[in-house]
């Protein structure tokens, strides 16, 4: 495959994961500036980054590697099925620096999804009240 046709792949299937969350592309080049290319999760730095959201209310949370946002997918978004994984691989992990990797690769995941979900309740909460302006610009996070 050309560059020229590598390009224009990614940009097709750029423009599809766009549509698919309603996402323009100027919102999703503002959230990765914010992120700095990165993942939300892990830190690496990727060209592509998957577009994370919650799976009920289709909100857009993040932007993830695909070996992150692959782990919320697995654990159906569940912090206790985390919190399960850490203990299990604690068990079994020998004390080096790859088992301080992993737990921080783990607590970085469960810290990402408490921020979404008291995100969540701050925005449901914002909706049953009627906040004064200059607070509703005020963001949790």
């Amino acid at each position: 495959m050309t560059k020229a046709a590598a390009k224009r792949k990614a940009r097709l299937n750029l423009q599809r994961r766009l549509c698919a969350h309603t996402l323009s592309r100027a919102a999703y080049q503002k959230l990765a500036r914010q992120q700095h290319y990165c993942c939300a999760i892990c830190g690496r730095g990727e060209l592509q980054l998957a577009i994370d959201h919650d799976h009920q209310t289709g909100m857009v949370r993040g932007l993830l590697c695909r070996k992150c946002n692959s782990l919320l997918g697995f654990c159906q978004d569940t912090i206790l099925v985390l919190e399960n994984a850490r203990r299990y691989l604690l068990r079994f992990q020998e004390p080096d620096k790859a088992k301080e990797e992993r737990e921080r690769e783990i607590e970085n995941a469960m810290y990402y999804l408490y921020q979404q979900q008291a995100l969540e309740t701050w925005q449901f909460l914002r909706s049953l009240t009627k906040l004064p302006d200059d607070l509703l610009e005020m963001n949790p996070t």
